[in-house]
């Protein structure tokens, strides 16, 4: 990739991008539910996050370590506040 791709994702599994330099912008599919712990723990390239109404769940440290992370749009609701401060600690640490 060279930083002007976006990457459209149908999983979001635990760990299953973890550390990798080439993804740069990332969409999550229509119909992903859950993006899981550590999903992309350590993608230090990541730049902006799409993240459509569908997903409900952001497990632990899925954006850990993403510290070019400056951009999320949620196209959902949110119903719970109590993990907001935890994203955002997970992002810039």
């Amino acid at each position: 990739m060279d930083g002007t791709e976006t990457m459209v994702l149908n999983s979001a599994g635990e760990g299953e991008y973890k550390s990798r330099k080439d993804i740069v912008n990332v969409v999550i599919a229509d119909g992903v539910t859950e993006i899981a712990d550590r999903a992309f723990y350590g993608c230090s390239s990541i730049k902006s996050v799409v993240i459509p109404g569908s997903v409900t769940k952001i497990g632990r440290y899925a954006f850990s370590g993403c510290k070019n992370l400056t951009n999320i749009t949620y196209k959902g609701k949110i119903y719970s506040y109590d993990n907001i401060d935890e994203l955002y600690h997970d992002v810039n640490n």
